[in-house]
């Protein structure tokens, strides 16, 4: 599919220096488009959308690219027995991407706004897979999940909470004797855009790599990182 004839123009018409971030910017935002429609039937972003929640620590929602994900994602390969989870998964394009690159894992879904957990429990309602959960995720703390993806969904005390869960339940785990050689998975999350990371470098529980940046970054001009943490056993 090609891009329309309106964003072309807008395309020729930026100054050279300007072109490359442009050109990125014009073919990563149809690759969103034609994942949210075979899913959804909708385009899922690329706009913010405000967190009616503010006062309970969330930020505005923004759907992540497709393209930092199959970055990402390359860095951390998902195995077969991983549990994923989206933390803050709005409509689910994170979740659409996983199912379109054909990985089988349960999947968890978790938001907070009641409007945006309905509309992504309907487009995966036919996946067996796949499960929406609506709340808060340092109450509903997923107990099987070992991978948490998170696009910068909440505050510093937010998350200092959302750690303090991570550490509870493997903690939980260590209590029910369940141990590396008899299947426990590492817990590793995945943190993009990680504005609160200090929470995790803080903390002695935690192994924190900052992942390389991808070559297109640098024609962006507010270039996004990823953190990737894994719980100490």
């Amino acid at each position: 599919m090609i891009p329309r004839v309106s964003s072309i123009v807008r395309l020729f018409r930026t100054p050279l220096g300007r072109w490359p971030n442009k050109f990125h910017n014009a073919v990563r935002r149809r690759k969103n488009r034609i994942l949210d429609m075979r899913f959804a039937g909708m385009s899922l972003g690329p706009e913010r959308i405000p967190s009616r929640y503010s006062q309970a620590g969330a930020y505005g929602h923004v759907p992540t690219d497709v393209s930092a994900l199959k970055y990402i994602f390359r860095q951390y390969r998902i195995q077969p027995d991983d549990v994923l989870v989206d933390v803050g998964c709005g409509k689910g394009r994170v979740i659409a991407w996983w199912l379109n690159r054909g990985y089988r894992n349960r999947m968890i879904g978790v938001e907070l706004d009641e409007e945006m957990a309905e509309f992504a429990r309907d487009v995966f309602s036919g996946f067996d897979n796949v499960t929406i959960i609506q709340g808060n995720i340092i109450d509903l703390m997923p107990e099987d999940g070992n991978v948490f993806y998170l696009f910068n969904p909440f505050d510093e005390k937010t998350m200092g909470g959302f750690l303090g869960g991570i550490k509870e339940r493997s903690k939980n785990q260590l209590e029910n004797k369940q141990s590396t050689d008899n299947g426990r998975r590492d817990t590793v999350v995945l943190y993009y855009f990680p504005v609160h990371l200090d929470v995790f470098n803080n903390d002695p529980t935690c192994l924190v790599e900052e992942l390389r940046q991808p070559c297109w970054e640098r024609f962006r001009p507010n270039r996004m990182k990823c953190a990737l943490i894994r719980m100490k056993t």
